[in-house]
């Protein structure tokens, strides 16, 4: 199964971009170095690994979808290509042009599952469809905080290389850490709009008789009385499909916009 198999792989790399090891473990001089090399190597395989299986994600997963595992794809191609190049300097830099197409297409998988959001001020139908599913939100979301995260391991990766180094200069060519640090911070802006989304929907629900009515007069054109099928539901049905809706919200507020 296509989608079984990138949704493994894509929490694969969140794994072992996101573990910490417990407090009380002490790292010896040798564990920064047997952690790149994990790390490299693991990011390497699921690069692999996920090509095989791109080519027919959209046959199988949905737009957004597709759009997240592309991007978890040349994330997970991104990493091995700037470490290995600062950690060891006999390995040639990547051609900034292949790190601009890299960076390039991260940042147009953001900017197009942001663009595929509905905006629930547009439109009752357009509030509607939010409530309605949270499945291109929920994209953005994880494809935003892969994008953080994995910049954030790469930054940091390059400041201790570059302390290790004592030359004062950055292993990573500065126009690049500064393209990183770019894309870091389109993927910030897309969880705040994310997040912003969230907090709008928390004020559409605050009223639920108002959304009630509103939701009412969309479905069956006006008043109960004005349509036969409207006189046949009962106000306690649009009253469950409308609290519904404000838990499904309240739920979301608990979800984490932040990477720790």
């Amino acid at each position: 199964n296509t989608r079984a198999h990138l949704s493994l792989l894509a929490e694969a790399f969140h794994d072992v971009l996101l573990y910490r090891p417990p407090t009380v473990y002490k790292a010896g001089a040798a564990v920064p170095v047997i952690d790149h090399t994990f790390v490299t190597e693991t990011m390497s395989q699921l690069s692999n690994s996920m090509s095989k299986f791109l080519a027919k994600a959209p046959a199988h997963c949905t737009p957004s979808e597709t759009l997240y595992f592309e991007t978890v794809h040349l994330l997970a191609t991104l990493v091995p290509l700037c470490a290995s190049a600062s950690h060891d300097r006999s390995v040639p830099l990547p051609k900034a042009t292949m790190l601009a197409e890299l960076t390039g297409a991260i940042q147009a998988s953001l900017v197009s599952q942001l663009d595929a959001l509905p905006n629930p001020a547009d439109s009752i139908q357009s509030l509607i469809s939010t409530f309605s599913s949270f499945h291109r939100v929920t994209m953005l979301r994880d494809t935003a905080m892969a994008t953080k995260v994995t910049l954030a391991w790469i930054l940091a990766f390059n400041e201790r290389e570059k302390e290790r180094d004592r030359s004062g200069g950055s292993p990573l060519p500065k126009d690049v850490v500064l393209e990183m640090k770019s894309l870091q911070s389109r993927a910030t802006e897309a969880l705040e709009q994310g997040r912003a989304l969230i907090s709008s929907l928390e004020t559409q629900i605050a009223n639920e008789a108002e959304l009630g009515r509103r939701l009412r007069e969309w479905a069956f054109g006006g008043d109960q009385g004005d349509d036969e099928l409207g006189g046949l539901v009962e106000d306690g049905t649009i009253k469950g499909v409308v609290e519904s809706w404000g838990l499904n919200v309240r739920g979301w507020k608990q979800v984490k916009w932040e990477v720790k």
